[in-house]
């Protein structure tokens, strides 16, 4: 007698899933609907595909149709048409075979990585970042070129939703090694790091099937001058519908300066490391201030930037200010600033060694070309004693004179030695605090 096997494997079953149990329409790998995955699903998938047993494996919908003689080939593709065998696609691979029996034998005993995915409603896609463009949201300054989308700059970010479950895939191309934090429904969900070269790293995982946010966000500096990085593709597990871009938001806040804005050393809780692996856009003020405020966030900051010539970067940031991807020379490409920031932050002076006149002289005049490209609506704040008071005075004057305001911060340093400069970054602790400083000074002075 023949059995119908009734099957909806509609959620993510991962290897630390302990106990394995839920309802028959819950739970991938559950082919006899008992509500757990054990051996009898596996004998029931290897019957299923060796054939011969009478067994077949069906949706649990109406007018489903179970084949017979076993008519449709385990081996060949599985079409839109094909519904009673797609349940039986585990890895979702777009066929049935021994692939399937692995997969879930993994699952069932943990320990392999092995992510099943619900097929049959949710499969492997790809998304090429190029061609379609129009598919994702773009953060800052990033765009998209011959070879993919640009991210040149620390905290560019795409954004989209979707139906979709598993692991997200990124292919890229990268002249030095980045870090790149994915969030799912504004969630933390993995911080990886991106070696140098062409390659494909994992960015998402886990993703329970359903509706979700995905946002990927480049967590660290430009290190090296020139050097570039593309996305090209994106690689999903499990997806049910069409990626879709999130909408904008009402408000966009740019935070322009040097390495406090880009993160150096936001993750650490105690002394300072130079190293990229305590350093995070995501996880410093500028960022911070944004999701609290629910805008849309640009940054266009660069360690040891000033508003003159530093020892670090010696254009100062008027110079590269006007650009998307400011460090490649002649392949430079002039930003357009067709939205223009409703709020601008100014976080500079802890690397300019000039004068107080000329470093006032070149801060208002930057003011200026702020003004000029985002409009004499733009509301622009000078932060000052975020890190250093050495220009507090200076900064102070200068905003004065442009006629902006001036947001005074606390110094923190996170236990750092305040008589060294990197020490003098804010860590975890400081970056907070300066972005609630700073939500606070923005909803009582402009959003009120």
């Amino acid at each position: 007698m023949k059995k119908t096997l009734a099957v909806l494997l509609a959620a993510v079953l991962f290897l630390t899933l302990l106990p394995m149990t839920a309802s028959a329409t819950e739970l991938p790998g559950d082919l006899n609907g008992d509500g757990t995955v054990g051996s009898m699903d596996v004998t029931l998938l290897r019957r299923f595909i060796v054939g011969g047993y009478g067994v077949y494996v069906t949706l649990p919908v109406a007018d489903s149709v179970t084949p017979e003689g076993n008519e449709l080939s385990v081996l060949a593709p599985i079409e839109e048409d094909d519904a009673q065998i797609a349940p039986a696609d585990v890895n979702a691979d777009g066929v049935v075979g021994v692939a399937d029996i692995t997969a879930l034998r993994r699952g069932i005993v943990g320990g392999y990585g092995e992510t099943l995915v619900p097929s049959g409603v949710y499969r492997s896609a790809q998304l090429d970042l190029k061609d379609e463009a129009s598919l994702y949201k773009l953060y800052g300054r990033s765009y998209v070129g011959e070879n993919g989308v640009a991210m040149p700059w620390v905290g560019n970010a795409i954004e989209f939703t979707a139906l979709l479950c598993g692991d997200i895939s990124l292919q890229y191309t990268s002249a030095e090694n980045i870090y790149i934090q994915s969030y799912v429904d504004g969630e933390e969900n993995l911080r990886v790091r991106a070696a140098s070269g062409t390659r494909q790293v994992k960015v998402a995982q886990g993703i329970a099937p359903g509706e979700h946010t995905i946002r990927l966000v480049r967590d660290t500096d430009i290190s090296t001058k020139g050097a570039e990085t593309f996305w090209t593709s994106l690689a999903f597990t499990g997806v049910k519908a069409s990626v879709a871009p999130t909408p904008q938001k009402d408000l966009l806040i740019e935070v322009t300066g040097a390495s406090v804005v880009s993160g150096k050393g936001a993750l650490r809780a105690g002394v300072y490391t130079s190293d990229d692996d305590s350093h995070s856009a995501t996880h410093a003020f500028a960022y911070l201030t944004a999701q609290a405020l629910d805008a849309d966030w640009m940054l266009t900051a660069r360690g040891g930037a000033g508003v003159g010539a530093t020892s670090s970067v010696p254009q100062p940031i008027s110079e590269f200010y006007d650009y998307v991807n400011p460090f490649c020379g002649d392949s430079r490409i002039a930003y357009g600033f067709e939205r223009k920031a409703d709020i601008v932050v100014i976080c500079l002076g802890s690397n300019d060694k000039c004068t107080s006149e000329e470093f006032q002289t070149l801060m208002v005049d930057f003011i200026d070309q702020l003004r000029a490209r985002n409009g004499e609506d733009t509301k622009i704040i000078v932060m000052y004693n975020y890190m250093t008071t050495s220009r507090t005075n200076d900064l102070i004057a200068a905003a004065e004179t442009a006629g902006v305001y001036a947001c005074r911060h606390t110094k923190h340093n996170d236990g750092g030695a305040s008589s060294a400069t990197a020490a003098a970054h804010p860590g975890v602790e400081g970056h907070r605090i300066i972005a609630e400083e700073l939500t606070a000074f923005i909803r009582e002075n402009i959003l009120a």
